[in-house]
């Protein structure tokens, strides 16, 4: 096919007169038969004549002001550009008038009205139909083999290409396609073929997408396609690639594209071409990298059958393909045709003595190309030479330039003469001149006469480019000018002309520079630029990793730019000139993505002996005593060892270097010196208090640094000079710039968020609304929140994967997966994430096997839009999103969800696809709030009083939605909303942080040293932006005192206050406090922590523009069918690039700002403000909801399970917020809940294990024993075993709620006190023999009684307890009663909160729906506990042989904990019988029933895979059979304290065993207490876990039932009377298997004064058991090392007083092994 083409062809087509011909201009045309024109007439006979003229004028001035714009927007990309990057915006051309009348192009195309398509057929199409006759004329000359018969017209108007295929091939046609969106075309084209014989099948379609739908996969292959004067409608790149794209894909022979001879349409064919060109090429370099270890012979096959595919060639107007070889003459050789006018338009020009533009010289451009191999032999133009425009000029005959109209177009009489011959009218090679090509050329030469025979640029062709094109060089040489580069260039009349330079004589003005702002995301690369002569940006969006096409995105993408818009050509391979750029600033996930990846450099810790696994142990002017000084020479020999193992990074961190930071100075200089090549000092990065965090920073710092430097250097390297020429700046976590040298690892994590950050907050605060901010950026993968209020809120400390980094930084939270969160419905209820289906496999709709995603249910209710979507998905990545898949799999999910609903209710009505995607995405929305509520209200502030500042390809499809769940009233999305991160970084300063470790108490002398010492960082501050060339006028500086109150870890870093408020440090301080927690600590004294400033060097670079108000009314661009809640709507789509400022549109409503889709829904305005931005007024309320209460409804039920759960965490926040003890604010050792009116847990925040489920016992005891004596303001407080309590510290609080007098649910917070009474400080003694021993024991007391607060009862209750009844002893009370009442109001504020938020929910849906839900949820996770039972029984039954299996263990002491449990795989239930268990104890390991409910439902909720409520529910289908008077139900009287902490522990490794699901963890929470009459203090320690089927288990931590952090190794030398030792790793403390168990941990603490000691600890004698040949894990140990160097062995429980300088060593427990190994 291909091979035959040359040879026939060439020697007779490419002659050297042929092309000099084809150069000045090509065959005139005059094709038109009479049966054409017949139709025409009739098809206008036929239409309203009134007004014909004035209509054809208004087309013609259409195209005489697209001609213009043509003219301005010249084809100046290279060819080249595109096969670089095929999806490179072209920017310019998406803001161009289009070259037809007014259009609407959406998600179908260019709309046409009936008087406009009128128009058409009378003016426009004879000449369309003459243009597509020549072309496929000369593809017929050139593949005379070619015969089509199934054909495809795309934009086929009235049929124009239908014609002239009928024309050229009269008896080959069988099948045609048509694809034209405007209905009034179609009707047209109807009617002009009517009355026609022969016709072949004709279908037509509005889409291509209507095409695929409707015709067979097998079918879709077409002989011929054409797309004729429809490209240009088209008003991006992206889509105009995706079009072709499919186009190429329906293509089986020969795609032919046909477009306008402007440079605007010349430019989009050679792009087009260019584009198909390389992608075929790609495909064939894949199959030969896929093939290039295969044999011979299977090559050969692979490759025969790859042709039949792969590859394409060039049938006209060039017969090659490639770079045209001709480029390198500075010619081409793309034939630009020309047509003569129509008799139409002879007519109105004689008439009117003017030229009808736009028709007059009516030029077309076009290729055609083929499928299959390209031709091989020789170029036939090599050596052949072309005229210079002088002898071409030379060479003219004036003669050809007189045109007699009367001999060129015959009469219509001559035409009914020649009706049978339609060919004949007009020779194949007539060629007839035109005036205009002398005017185009006198552009350039206004004096032929005077030039010389320079080196010219033939064009061969008069529309494709200009005809020649002068070398600017030499231009500027001969005329003595300065000059510019620029794309847009006007000439002396003001004509604006495209490619030339513009010379200005006698001018030194510098050229404007180009300005680029990136972020380098991980997945996508965004670059705002800001370009010379452009008023708008430029964007551009680059895969961040494509290493086929480019090393580096963000080079990759400044190198386009440049050469797009400067003229000039730079090479991959060559360095960026930096002469056009003035600055680059730009944000980079390099950081984030290794510390995500663990692809960071290989490090060392050095760190002080006996903390070496400091950092991997779970511990979520001070004078310094240094006991032994850094030997320097010892630890040669260890960095040293690290140099051989190739290990060059060093991070150190050694205890108290924050305010002593010479020894680490030490170690930097001597690792230096020794070769290592980067050492990361915790002193210098975070110089504060807390060794762990500020290890791991130094930590990640050493692991980012060398990755993000060699990144950095490389980046550098590509620039012409190297770093020094070009002003490079980087985005930090903390919102600010700092230059390369200054860009660290631990400060570039939040890079690119932190660009989100400042981009809203510096674009819409107070420019769009007064209130605060909400930011919400919603991705593919994940939503991120923030909050703006005239300032940057930071936090010092964050966990980024895993790890801790503690240096300032935007407080951005991730709260869910973005569009990505994977839809299932599992036990009743829609779930909605918190799983990513990720970029990979991605979503249904993506083509590549994924799963459902809230992007699948968006495509399905028409929110996401796919002909705006990019298509890239497929095995070619050319198609659109899978619509047809998503509706498949969400029919199969409705499938499974009717069948549940039909047998719950029979009568229930089926859910239609489109209710259970809308059901979808108001879970995700509900989700998603939950979060942001949470992250505002723990700060002390009204999410109501907010405005929403969305951002995100997702976040505005659920914006309005969301902004209305929350409450707000306004909603405000960027017009730069999809690269708002990259736009973000023009916006940000340069920012120097400087702080220094200052310990003081606060007063008149302390703050005097504070601010001398803050002045003088202020000079250094200072010293380092004007070294960046800041100059004093553009430098401000913030001072800052870190400060808390004495006795707790929450500290605020408060700025200076203005003088003018009269208020110090210390007022803004309690004030600050006060806001966020909601009390003041009176009396309690203000501690310094730290100095910091904070310089701010201001860039003023970028500037939001202020728009023109516009008074026309808004152009509606299409409309599209969107499911919202009341059903499908027909919903006006309009673009916003097409709207201006003063624009309003009532919702509902649909907004494309570039990718993302603004959804508007009812009831909400979106208002285009002056800065282009779109603000949404949400003006209704979110109205009263009416669910039916008998039947849950699927979707009702997870939006309550939300609710509920949200009231429990906001509860949660509110109580950790307000109280005051570290154990709850620090350690988290609490717990919030909401129940119903039976006392039935309906929701449990996951706060304590050991809490879970218990608290229910407490409202059910306390229910049954005030009985009626409960009323409204009534507050229960209790913390007795008997009463449902865990142990006495464990504090519960109750508040029971009415509604018109009747009781309808109860709200309960329990959380650990610190000191209670007691005997022994803490009140956690270890041999406590009764409850009395253990502190103040309540019952039931009423804290509050119908609203006041029983301040004296509760004191009494607590400081004296009752005395032991055996030796009437007295037993002390709380050593902390302050605190203690502190707790307790904020137990009392919290339990209010969830009063207030339970209240909002009942009025929104009514107290009898909210009570009905209260019970569907606890239904719903008893269904998933039951499914659960049923699938272990099965599995036991299957391994076993039995239902029944019995386990026990045994305490320290001998005790014996049975278990016999018995599994009911048909009903899903389990009975847990702890019959043969020992009596209760004489010890206090005793656990209260409410304990081991608690063990069993946490057991139960780690067997089920899923995510389930934690509520009354899980024990429904379970028994749980308690031996009265054993130590699991003890007596009254029976000391419990080790039960909550011990015993709970044991319980659970009963179960799990018994369930076969993991060996036995450490058993134990290894409870130490020490203290006097002054203080208290007390920790848990952690241990090793159990391993399982799949795992190992993890050392040194704490798990199953309690999971509380532990104090910071310095702040616990700060502020206690101790020295530590050592904390790490105990090693091989584990279990021994094929998986092995966790380490425990060695503690060693020497005490500096007397004190008492307690430890309670267990598993000192039986060891944590493995399992399944598993070996066992190390016994714990517990030792004191006397003064005089005695150990001694104290036992798992002991009190002991200890002398200054006697050390307690304790070795916790490792965890057992699974599998014999």
């Amino acid at each position: 096919m291909a091979a035959a083409l040359l040879p026939e062809t060439a020697s007779r087509l490419l002659t050297p007169e042929t092309l000099r011909t084809a150069a000045k201009q090509s065959q005139g045309i005059h094709l038109v038969p009479i049966s054409l024109r017949r139709a025409i007439k009739r098809y206008l006979r036929d239409q309203d004549k009134t007004h014909m003229h004035r209509k054809v004028l208004l087309l013609s001035s259409s195209f005489e002001r697209a001609k213009g714009t043509g003219v301005e927007l010249a084809a100046a990309a290279t060819r080249g550009a595109l096969i670089d990057d095929p999806h490179a915006p072209v920017g310019a051309e998406q803001r161009t008038a289009r070259w037809k009348v007014r259009s609407a192009y959406g998600d179908i195309g260019l709309q046409y009205r009936a008087d406009e398509t009128v128009a058409y057929v009378a003016s426009r199409m004879p000449a369309i139909y003459a243009a597509c006759h020549r072309v496929l004329r000369e593809v017929r000359r050139r593949s005379p083999d070619f015969a089509p018969k199934n054909v495809l017209d795309f934009g086929a108007g009235p049929s124009s290409a239908l014609w002239a295929m009928r024309a050229v091939w009269p008896k080959s046609i069988e099948r045609v396609n048509l694809i034209e969106p405007s209905k009034e075309m179609q009707r047209a084209g109807q009617t002009l073929l009517d009355n026609l014989k022969g016709l072949p099948l004709i279908h037509s379609y509005g889409s291509i997408q209507e095409l695929n739908r409707s015709i067979e996969k097998n079918e879709r292959g077409h002989d011929l396609v054409i797309s004729s004067y429809a490209l240009g409608e088209i008003p991006s790149l992206n889509d105009r690639i995706t079009i072709v794209r499919q186009l190429w894909d329906l293509t089986k022979d020969v795609l032919v594209l046909l477009e306008p001879g402007t440079p605007q349409g010349s430019k989009i064919i050679s792009q087009m071409r260019s584009y198909i060109l390389w992608m075929e090429k790609r495909k064939c370099r894949k199959l030969e990298k896929s093939t290039c270890g295969a044999p011979s012979e299977t090559k050969s096959i692979v490759a025969k059958e790859a042709l039949l595919k792969n590859g394409a060639f060039v049938v006209a107007p060039c017969p090659h393909d490639g770079r045209c070889p001709l480029e390198n003459s500075d010619k081409y050789c793309h034939f630009v045709q020309r047509l003569e006018r129509t008799s139409t338009q002879r007519i109105y020009k004689r008439s009117k003595g003017v030229p009808l533009r736009g028709f007059e010289d009516e030029k077309f451009c076009y290729v055609a190309l083929r499928r299959g191999k390209r031709p091989e032999e020789a170029w036939p133009l090599d050596g052949m030479k072309f005229d210079t425009l002088k002898e071409r000029h030379a060479k003219r005959n004036p003669e050809d330039f007189i045109i007699d109209y009367d001999e060129q177009f015959p009469s219509e009489e001559d035409e009914e003469a020649v009706a049978g011959d339609e060919d004949s009218s007009v020779p194949d090679d007539s060629l007839v001149p035109y005036a205009s090509d002398t005017q185009e050329l006198s552009l350039f030469h206004e004096s032929g006469a005077e030039e010389e025979d320079e080196p010219i640029r033939a064009g061969l062709g008069g529309g494709f480019a200009l005809s020649v094109y002068l070398s600017a060089t030499e231009l500027v040489s001969k005329l003595g000018l300065k000059f510019s580069v620029s794309r847009m260039c006007q000439s002396s009349e003001g004509t604006q002309i495209p490619g030339l330079l513009i010379a200005q004589a006698g001018s030194g003005r510098r050229m404007g520079k180009f300005r680029f702002c990136i972020d380098r995301g991980g997945t996508f690369t965004d670059i705002y630029a800001e370009v010379p002569g452009r008023p708008e940006g430029y964007v551009m969006k680059l895969l961040s990793v494509d290493p086929s096409n480019y090393d580096d995105a963000p080079i990759e993408g400044i190198r386009r730019i440049l050469e797009e818009f400067s003229g000039e050509t730079i090479p991959r391979s060559a360095k960026i000139p930096t002469g056009m750029i003035d600055w680059i600033r730009m944000g980079t996930t390099v950081a984030t993505n290794a510390l995500l990846e663990r692809k960071g450099e290989r490090i060392a810790l050095c760190v002080t002996r006996g903390f070496r696994d400091l950092l991997q142990i779970g511990i979520s002017g001070e004078l310094v005593r240094v006991g032994r000084p850094v030997d320097v020479e010892s630890l040669k020999p260890s960095l040293k060892g690290l140099l051989d193992k190739g290990i060059r990074c060093l991070a150190v961190v050694l205890m108290h270097s924050y305010t002593y930071p010479h020894h680490e100075l030490l170690i930097e200089k001597l690792a230096l010196e020794m070769g290592f090549k980067h050492v990361s000092l915790s002193s210098s990065l975070t110089p504060m208090v807390r060794a762990v965090p500020r290890g791991l920073t130094a930590s990640v710092d050493a692991y980012l640094t060398p990755v993000i430097k060699e990144y950095l250097s490389a980046f550098m390297s590509r620039f012409d000079g190297g770093a020094e020429p070009v002003n490079v700046l980087f985005m930090q976590s903390d919102g600010g710039l700092a230059p390369e040298s200054r860009f660290s690892g631990h400060k570039a994590v939040l890079s690119g968020p932190a660009g989100g950050v400042v981009g809203y907050s510096q674009t819409l605060f107070e420019l769009e609304t007064s209130k605060p901010l909400i930011g919400f950026d919603m991705g593919g993968t994940s939503t991120d929140v923030s909050r703006y209020d005239g300032s940057y809120e930071q936090v010092l400390e964050t966990q980024i994967a895993g790890a801790i980094i503690q240096a300032p930084q935007l407080d951005i939270n991730t709260v869910a997966a973005g569009g990505g969160s994977k839809l299932k419905f599992q036990f009743g209820a829609f779930k909605v994430g918190p799983e990513s289906v990720g970029a990979h496999p991605g979503p249904v709709c993506y083509r590549k096997g994924g799963e459902l995603a809230i992007t699948d249910a968006n495509l399905i209710l028409g929110t996401v839009i796919p002909e705006y979507f990019p298509s890239i998905f497929g095995p070619n990545e050319n198609l659109p999103l899978d619509y047809e898949a998503t509706r498949k799999a969400f029919e199969d999910l409705a499938v499974e969800i009717n069948s549940y609903r039909k047998s719950q209710d029979p009568l229930a009505k089926g859910m239609t696809v489109e209710e259970i995607a809308l059901g979808f995405v108001d879970v995700a929305n509900e989700a998603m709030c939950r979060p942001i509520r949470q992250l505002t209200e723990m700060k002390g502030h009204d999410t109501k009083n907010h405005a929403l500042a969305c951002f995100g390809g997702a976040g505005p499809q659920h914006a309005c939605a969301i902004a209305r769940s929350l409450g707000m009233s306004e909603l405000l999305i960027h017009r730069y909303c999809g690269i708002l991160s990259a736009y973000g970084m023009g916006l940000a300063d340069v920012i120097e942080d400087l702080q220094e470790p200052y310990s003081a108490v606060y007063n008149a002398d302390s703050a005097n040293e504070a601010s001398r010492r803050a002045a003088l960082l202020v000079k250094q501050v200072k010293d380092k932006l004007t070294e960046q060339g800041f100059g004093e006028e553009s430098i401000r500086t913030d001072s800052y005192l870190n400060l808390r109150y004495e006795g707790t870890d929450t500290a605020i870093m408060v700025k200076q206050p203005e003088k003018e408020s009269g208020c110090d440090y210390a007022d803004e301080f309690v004030k600050l406090f006060q806001q966020e927690y909601g009390f003041k600590l009176l009396h309690r004294k203000i501690l310094i922590c730290d100095v910091r400033v904070q310089g701010v060097g201001a860039t003023n670079i970028l500037q939001p523009r202020e728009l023109t108000p516009i008074s026309t009314k808004p152009l509606q661009e299409s409309s599209c069918k969107i499911y919202f809640s009341y059903g499908w709507q027909e919903t006006p789509l309009y673009k916003l690039e097409n709207l201006g400022y003063g624009h309003v549109l009532e919702g509902p409503v649909v907004i494309m700002n570039g990718n993302s889709t603004v959804i508007v829904e009812k009831d909400c305005k979106a208002i285009i403000t002056k800065y282009g931005n779109v603000k949404i007024e949400i003006s209704a309320s979110l109205s009263t909801v009416e669910i039916s209460e008998k039947v849950a409804d699927v979707v009702q039920l997870s939006i309550f399970n939300h609710r509920f759960m949200g009231i429990a965490e906001q509860m949660g926040r509110t109580l950790q917020r307000t109280s005051i003890s570290t154990n709850i604010k620090e350690r988290l050792d609490f717990s919030c809940a909401l129940f119903g009116s039976d006392g039935g847990l309906v929701a449990n925040a996951p706060h304590v294990p050991v809490h879970l489920g218990a608290m229910s016992s407490t409202v059910c005891w306390q229910l049954s024993y005030w009985g009626d004596n409960l009323h409204e303001g009534d507050v229960l407080v209790t913390n007795h075993p008997c009463s449902g309590g865990s142990h006495l510290p464990d504090i519960t609080v109750v508040t029971p709620v009415f509604n018109d007098g009747k009781l309808i649910f109860f709200v309960a917070s329990r959380g650990h006190h610190a000191e209670i009474g007691g005997i022994t400080p803490g009140s956690m003694p270890p041999f406590s023999k009764s409850i009395w021993e253990e502190g103040a024991a309540i019952k039931a007391f009423k804290l509050v009684e119908r609203g006041v607060f029983q301040e004296e009862g509760i004191v009494q209750l607590l400081q004296s307890p009752r005395s032991d009844e055996f030796t009437n002893h007295k037993i002390p009370g709380t050593r902390k009663i302050e605190d203690n009442l502190s707790d307790l109001r904020a137990q009392v504020a919290a339990n209010q909160r969830g009063i207030t938020l339970i209240k909002e929910l009942i009025n929104q849906y009514g107290l009898i729906t909210v009570q009905s839900y209260m019970n569907h949820v606890q239904k719903n996770a008893e269904v998933a506990v039951r499914e659960m039972l049923k699938v272990v029984a099965s599995r036991v039954e299957k391994e076993t042989g039995s239902y029944v299996i019995e386990d026990e263990d045994y305490m320290d002491d001998g005790s014996v904990l049975h278990l016999k449990l018995t599994l009911d795989s048909v009903r899903g239930e389990a009975t847990f019988d702890f019959e043969g268990t020992s009596p209760e104890v004489y010890g206090n390991w005793n656990a209260p029933e409410a304990v081991t409910a608690a063990a069993v439902i946490y057991c139960l909720r780690c067997l089920v895979d899923v995510d389930i409520p934690l509520n009354q529910g899980c024990l429904a289908p379970v028994k749980i059979i308690i031996p009265k008077g054993s130590f699991l139900s003890p007596s009254d009287k029976a000391a419990v304290v080790g039960g909550n902490v011990l015993t709970s522990q044991r319980v659970t490794d009963v179960v799990l065993m018994a369930f076969q699901a993991c060996a036995c963890s450490q058993g134990c929470m290894n409870n130490l207490t020490f203290g006097d009459d002054t203080f208290g203090y007390y920790e848990t320690i952690g241990g090793g876990c159990g391993a399982g089927p799949s795992w190992g288990g993890t050392s040194g931590v704490q798990c199953h039932m309690t999971n509380t952090r532990m104090t910071d190794p310095e702040i616990f030398e700060q502020r206690y009377p101790v020295l530590l030792h050592r904390f790490s790793i105990r090693e091989n403390s584990g279990g021994s298997g094929v998986h092995r168990g966790g380490d425990g941990l060695v503690r060693e603490i020497e005490f500096r004064r007397p004190v008492v000691v307690s430890i309670l600890s267990e598993r000192r004698v039986h060891a944590p058991r493995g399992l399944k040949g598993g070996a066992n894990g190390a016994r714990g140990a517990n030792y004191l090392v006397r003064t005089d160097g005695r150990r001694v062995y104290l036992g798992g429980k002991n009190t002991v007083t200890v002398n200054a300088g006697e050390i307690l060593q304790i070795f916790t427990p490792g965890g057992g092994g699974f599998g014999s190994p």
